[in-house]
């Protein structure tokens, strides 16, 4: 059994395959500003030379494999199974607070150019009762299949959702172990585990935004029932680009490496 660290944080994302120029950009800007604290789990297998420039890029990473084996079919990442549905994510985001206070999820696009980006994402998190996102863009009418909607409705002690809320940015995410994180946690957990939550029949990246929505969902509630004031996703993310948190900047420099490619 894990005990979570007091005063400790962890920056933890993940990658497979398809984002391995990424996570090296991430990694490398990661150790460049000093965060030491950082965990990479593996959706599918790298294979030795991945792993090792990784290490190379932040010789104190430390690399996971995710065991899709504990988890039902739906997790899994396949075919049939489109990137797993994203619902690994809020299972390794559970895993690290089980053993870390202070947990900063990353999708494996950003890159931080100063360890005040983390400073600033553990302390947001302090003022908004343990969790924080930024805004996205939609609402939860846009982005949520009506199925999901149903699903917590029904399963939950949600009994009402503001589907006119504007989205949670799941990119990038900050939390602090509270009680009302883990019940927070549990929630999207419950969702996760079930594909006739985290995507219902019908659902796609057309119409529904899989964790992003159910954490949405879940975060409008706990406004709701703690009547939070300023809202907990509220921020632009171009907000956090001054504190030197830029979401999306790997994922444009791998894309600007792979175009120089086609013509060298």
């Amino acid at each position: 059994m894990f005990y979570a660290m007091p005063n400790q944080y962890m920056v933890v994302s993940a990658i497979d395959n398809s984002h391995i120029d990424e996570a090296y950009c991430m990694v490398s800007s990661l150790y460049s500003s000093n965060v030491n604290n950082v965990t990479l789990y593996q959706l599918s297998n790298l294979g030795h030379t991945v792993e090792n420039i990784l290490i190379q890029k932040h010789p104190y990473i430390n690399i996971r494999t995710f065991n899709f084996n504990k988890y039902p079919a739906h997790v899994g990442i396949s075919p049939v199974h489109d990137k797993g549905h994203y619902a690994w994510k809020p299972l390794i985001i559970q895993q690290m607070l089980h053993e870390y206070n202070n947990v900063i999820w990353l999708d494996s696009g950003t890159e931080i150019i100063s360890h005040m980006a983390i400073d600033f994402m553990i302390a947001k998190a302090s003022n908004y009762y343990g969790v924080y996102s930024m805004q996205s863009s939609g609402t939860i009418q846009d982005w949520t299949h009506h199925m999901m909607i149903t699903y917590f409705k029904e399963n939950t002690h949600i009994s009402d959702v503001n589907i006119y809320r504007k989205n949670c940015h799941a990119a990038m995410l900050s939390f602090t172990n509270t009680v009302r994180v883990k019940y927070i946690i549990r929630l999207w957990v419950k969702c996760a585990l079930d594909i006739n939550c985290i995507e219902p029949s019908g659902a796609s990246r057309a119409n529904h935004r899989q964790d992003q929505s159910a954490f949405t969902i879940i975060i409008d509630y706990i406004e709701q029932r703690y009547n939070v004031q300023h809202g907990i996703c509220i921020d632009d993310p171009h907000y956090a680009w001054h504190n030197g948190l830029h979401h999306r900047s790997c994922d444009k420099l791998s894309f600007f490496h792979k175009f120089l490619q086609l013509f060298t």
